[in-house]
């Protein structure tokens, strides 16, 4: 449900800069990519460089459209000849951090924390916190896909101080809470989780909260705090259920089947993961109602 903040920047960028309304182009590539069909991303990219050969936003796209694809070297390629007409900080920055992540899918890792730590370096010259944070973000992101919690752990830890306001804040908080996850430091996990939680209340959109309090709630469970792992769960159990969202709805209910797991009373959990399967399933949730079949394989026979 979370979207990459790394093109979600982009997006950002080029909706300031005026480049997605100049190009019809473009911003058909874009809209290609957000729905997941990057053959016809890397299409409507070629059609906006044979009208503009150096189109800067285009040769992003196709590169971005030929990562999606696994096409990396086609995918460098084009993102390196888009660098080369940055012409701002932030141009450069966003184009060595999308070629560092096309270098990661080629198995190229030495390359890509170059590019990477090009990009926080180049930030860090301008004294841009927004593009330190945002290159910190990715960088941490890498470690984790890497298994290297510990060191994301660290570079989360200095995109929080960087945050600018609630909605930075709460997500920061959210991925080191995460990554305290991943560590097995659940006790951590909950201290950061809880200030998550509380500033997606105050400023979050609707799916950010939801998966706040739902993560708070999982947490919860893992030190064995059900009464507050019910009262987390609960709460956007209402939510969803006050907003007709099936998908947070059928998600409550399966972390409130795992608490009531924990807690020994079969019974009950069989009955609330029943639900949640059902209700994932008929939304069509593939990889909840997955996790969810999962969870009920693994109950004891009654």
């Amino acid at each position: 449900m979370k979207k990459n903040a790394l093109y979600a920047a982009i997006v950002m960028l080029l909706l300031s800069s005026g480049a997605l309304a100049q190009s019809q182009g473009v911003a058909a590539c874009y809209a290609a990519l957000e729905s997941g069909q990057a053959e016809d991303a890397l299409s409507q990219a070629d059609k906006a460089l044979s009208a503009e050969a150096n189109n800067r936003e285009a040769l992003l796209c196709k590169g971005r459209a030929h990562v999606e694809l696994k096409q990396y070297g086609n995918g460098i390629a084009a993102l390196q000849a888009a660098d080369k007409l940055s012409a701002k900080p932030a141009d450069h920055v966003i184009a060595l951090l999308l070629i560092g992540n096309a270098q990661k899918g080629a198995g190229k890792s030495a390359d890509a924390a170059a590019s990477y730590n090009d990009a926080l370096n180049t930030a860090k010259e301008r004294n841009d916190k927004t593009l330190q944070r945002l290159a910190l973000n990715v960088i941490s992101e890498s470690e984790v896909e890497a298994g290297k919690s510990q060191e994301a752990l660290q570079h989360y830890l200095q995109a929080a101080q960087l945050a600018a306001n609630d909605n930075e804040r709460a997500e920061s908080y959210g991925h080191i809470a995460s990554t305290y996850s991943k560590l097995g430091n659940y006790d951590q996990a909950v201290e950061y989780q809880v200030k998550a939680a509380l500033m997606q209340e105050r400023a979050g959109e609707p799916d950010d909260y939801a998966h706040a309090g739902l993560e708070l709630g999982r947490y919860y469970i893992a030190v064995k705090d059900y009464g507050r792992a019910e009262k987390s769960i609960s709460k956007i159990l209402k939510f969803a259920q006050d907003n007709g969202s099936a998908y947070w709805e059928a998600r409550s209910n399966y972390y409130l089947g795992l608490s009531k797991a924990g807690q020994g009373d079969t019974a009950a959990a069989r009955t609330l993961l029943l639900d949640a399967h059902r209700n994932a399933r008929r939304i069509g949730a593939t990889s909840l109602a997955g996790e969810i079949g999962e969870a009920m394989r693994k109950l004891p026979e009654q």
